[in-house]
């Protein structure tokens, strides 16, 4: 049986970003964000072994994960942008929509989980560069899953960044472009934020995905999974899923059950949208 944990290891985005329209800054807190309940009843019962600070910033990463998750239900997305068509197919949209759903409530009422900082000496747990590792097998009643934080996850370039780490200023100049998410010829990686790791990792949960009400996959499990074979780079294995299904090889994952599909085309339509980019190119 296939394993049910779940390893997010560094990856490096593909895609580009092709122009940028004019504009003024616009940058909208989660708050903002219709659809988006505030996180009273946090979802996470414990952060075992995790020092204040990275505590805090895994607090703010399950914010911006259900941010990211919010922004693809209202404004709702739009299924022909390339947002969605870069990762998921019309046949992915039900699912994929219930799963997001779920994952921007981040209501402790909808589905728990804890957190454990790792120091990294366990590799079965955390193998090299890994950033994170989720228990996605069904959980006993009155169990919740944990999510390992390995401690890259606290040094590396993908997960530094929170989304107010830098302001929306639309069609940026030189002197705006270095605080702007608008910034012409920025890479995928350069919109990478910890929520965006949560995200994917929240979606590995076989809570999320019974909340869902989203069918069971490999080894019992209702969360996502890691399509295997297409590399180690999520990201890009995400776009190359999709353009085998596009090409007819239907016998493997189905995009919408993938983590990174779910996670990357979230976090793509939140950027394209708030900074106005007519599309983000591969």
């Amino acid at each position: 049986m296939p394993s049910l944990f779940h390893v997010a290891c560094l990856a490096s985005g593909l895609l580009v970003l092709s122009s940028v329209t004019n504009g003024s800054p616009t940058p909208k807190a989660s708050a903002d964000i219709v659809g988006l309940e505030p996180i009273i009843n946090p979802v996470v019962d414990a952060y075992a072994d995790c020092d204040g600070a990275q505590t805090s910033k895994l607090q703010q990463a399950v914010r911006d994960a259900a941010t990211l998750a919010a922004y693809t239900q209202n404004p709702a997305i739009d299924q022909t942008t390339p947002a969605y068509t870069h990762y998921l197919r019309a046949a992915d949209a039900a699912n994929a929509n219930a799963l997001w759903g779920v994952l921007a409530k981040a209501n402790s009422d909808t589905f728990h989980l804890s957190f454990t900082c790792s120091d990294g000496k366990d590799q079965t747990v955390c193998p090299q560069n890994s950033l994170a590792n989720t228990d996605a097998s069904p959980q006993a009643p009155g169990k919740v899953a944990v999510i390992t934080i390995c401690p890259p996850f606290f040094t590396s370039p993908e997960t530094a960044k929170s989304l107010s780490t830098k302001q929306f200023i639309k069609n940026p100049n030189r002197k705006q472009s270095p605080t702007s998410w608008c910034a012409p010829g920025q890479k995928f990686s350069d919109f990478e934020t910890a929520g965006h790791t949560i995200l994917h990792e929240m979606s590995h949960l076989n809570a999320v995905g019974v909340a869902a009400k989203v069918p069971e996959g490999n080894g019992g499990s209702h969360g996502t999974d890691d399509v295997a074979g297409l590399g180690n780079a999520y990201q890009p294995a995400a776009l190359k899923l999709k353009s085998l299904w596009d090409k007819g090889q239907t016998n493997l994952l189905p995009p919408w059950q993938n983590a990174e599909s779910i996670a990357a085309s979230a976090t793509e339509w939140y950027f394209q949208n708030q900074c106005d980019f007519p599309e983000i190119s591969s």
